[in-house]
């Protein structure tokens, strides 16, 4: 969505605001515009940049595709399968190139689930907070997953305690991001006129 996410990007590009000034804000996380900024300081302020940058992401959430399929499988073909599939799924596809924070949390998401069953529990905060960071609604899937730590009756307690804590470790961030906002403009979720 052009309306929102270039103009917020470029607002922070040429004046560092994480508060988008030329659009109204609807107080979704930064990480997108931070990204998007620091690509176009780094080869310029172009559509085809911002493309290039959208399907590098695609191509990030991709692997962690491959990853889960070869965790879930064990087998080089089936994630082979599993990825071009996903790639050619017209949703994904048509969305990849474009400048939008859904790509940016599914990303984020894919790797975390993909580290989170490989046990590695940091890395899958880490990678949960940057989808939070990305796109509000992300934090959705690291809460789910954390209730279900909480109802499961078996492991060790120890373990799981860790497992839910990871799991919440993206609410943080994403509080701050809506404190931030709060103290800048006065209102947490967005622009009042954008939430009716």
């Amino acid at each position: 969505r052009s309306g929102y996410y270039i103009p917020a990007a470029w607002d922070f590009f040429r004046t560092g605001s994480l508060i988008p000034a030329s659009t109204l804000s609807n107080a979704h996380p930064p990480l997108p515009s931070l990204i998007l900024a620091a690509v176009w300081k780094l080869f310029h302020f172009a559509p085809e940049v911002t493309r290039t940058a959208m399907c590098a992401v695609a191509a990030l959430a991709l692997t962690a595709v491959w990853r889960l399929a070869v965790i879930a499988t064990g087998k080089q073909p089936v994630a082979l399968a599993t990825v071009l599939l996903t790639g050619i799924y017209p949703v994904f596809f048509a969305q990849s190139s474009l400048a939008h924070a859904d790509l940016f949390a599914a990303a984020g998401t894919l790797w975390a689930l993909a580290f989170l069953l490989e046990d590695r529990v940091a890395w899958a905060a880490i990678c949960f907070s940057l989808a939070a960071l990305s796109k509000e609604t992300a934090v959705v899937t690291p809460l789910a997953l954390a209730v279900w730590e909480l109802i499961r009756s078996s492991g060790n307690a120890r373990e799981r305690a860790r497992r839910i804590a990871a799991l919440m470790a993206p609410v943080v961030p994403l509080a701050g991001w809506y404190a931030y906002h709060w103290r800048k403009t006065g209102f947490v979720f967005g622009n009042p006129e954008y939430l009716r």
